[in-house]
């Protein structure tokens, strides 16, 4: 199975935008930063949604496809490595911030009209709350989601085409009607974390992660003529995506997952010549990506400690000394926490 070490850059690339956007709140000095802040849902937190449920159902399908007498072990598998490697991590860092030291909660903790939700609503997943922990919780309740689709594709073998067409008609067809009737006022503190709310962006990685492998069992893309219509019909899709903004939050993330499931699924078809992938494959951005867990949860303690430690004359150097000092953390979180929560998964899989 494929390891996308681009994608790895691709994650690094979304959790800098989010970190750099969140030091956005004290300052409205510098157009780079302030821009980001506009993009960081429709470029980071829905790139970061796309990304999570495209990579989990292709790598949980082929496994699937690979041993098809074994599905429930495969599937418990799956859980054991999404429990430790998310949710585990997630509680502890919420139990930390509940009942440890006040700038573990960073800049949400001491600022007058943000809040943490109570530490019951944050481990249950039903945060009200205004922290950038909402995200995690409609990802967790996905993951509940990728393996029932991934059943259902593999039940229908190689006319798994049919569940691609039927999939995409129905988010179509529920951007238009709106069969949930979902409202604006859906997407606020008070219902963010519900899966229901954003549950197309997450679909729209899934279904791009069957197209793939749909795709991979084929040669027509391999000519040279279909690789130059590839390295393009990404790129173009990038900056289209990153200039996208909508006023309108429900089209907002309807838009944003065909955008960037599209721009994932070019580029995974795309040969190791594709600009994204080069761009993508810097080993900075590859980095990040490996410790990108960390930087999200970590990056407001440093945007609090930094404003509070020194003085700046722009934001770009308060930005830098955030993002610096947040890699810096991520790096000893992956190492002391993450490491550990995976060997512990690890260990466990390994007795099934």
């Amino acid at each position: 199975m494929s390891h996308f070490d681009y994608l790895d850059g691709y994650r690094g690339f979304l959790a800098l935008i989010v970190t750099c956007a969140h030091t956005n709140h004290y300052s409205a000095k510098n157009e780079i930063i302030n821009f980001f802040h506009t993009i960081s849902q429709s470029v980071g937190v829905y790139g970061f949604f796309v990304l999570s449920s495209f990579l989990l159902t292709y790598r949980l399908l082929n496994e699937l496809q690979v041993k098809q007498n074994d599905k429930i072990r495969i599937i418990l598998k799956y859980f054991v490595r999404r429990f430790f490697r998310v949710y585990f991590i997630f509680f502890l860092y919420c139990t930390s911030v509940k009942f440890g030291p006040r700038v573990l909660g960073g800049h949400i903790n001491y600022h007058e009209y943000l809040h943490y939700s109570s530490w019951w609503s944050l481990i249950t997943l039903n945060s009200d709350g205004s922290s950038h922990l909402w995200t995690i919780a409609p990802e967790i309740k996905y993951y509940f989601i990728i393996p029932l689709f991934c059943l259902v594709v593999n039940l229908f073998g190689r006319f798994r085409i049919i569940v691609v067409f039927i999939s995409f008609l129905w988010v179509n067809l529920d951007e238009r009607m709106n069969f949930f009737n979902i409202e604006s006022g859906d997407l606020d503190l008070k219902k963010r974390h519900v899966l229901l709310t954003r549950y197309a962006v997450f679909f729209y990685g899934s279904i791009s992660a069957v197209c793939l492998n749909i795709i991979e069992k084929s040669q027509f893309l391999k000519s040279k003529t279909s690789q130059i219509f590839l390295n393009y019909a990404s790129l173009i899709l990038a900056i289209i995506g990153f200039r996208y903004k909508n006023q309108n939050l429900i089209s907002e993330f309807y838009t944003c997952g065909k955008i960037w499931s599209t721009m994932i699924l070019l580029m995974a078809s795309s040969d190791d010549q594709s600009y994204l992938k080069k761009f993508f494959r810097n080993s900075f951005l590859i980095n990040c990506g490996k410790f990108s867990f960390g930087m999200y949860l970590l990056h407001p303690i440093f945007i609090q400690l930094s404003q509070d430690l020194f003085e700046y004359e722009m934001q770009i150097d308060f930005t830098i000394l955030v993002v610096v000092q947040s890699c810096l953390a991520s790096i000893l979180f992956y190492n002391f926490v993450e490491k550990k929560c995976l060997k512990m998964a690890i260990f466990l899989n390994n007795k099934f």
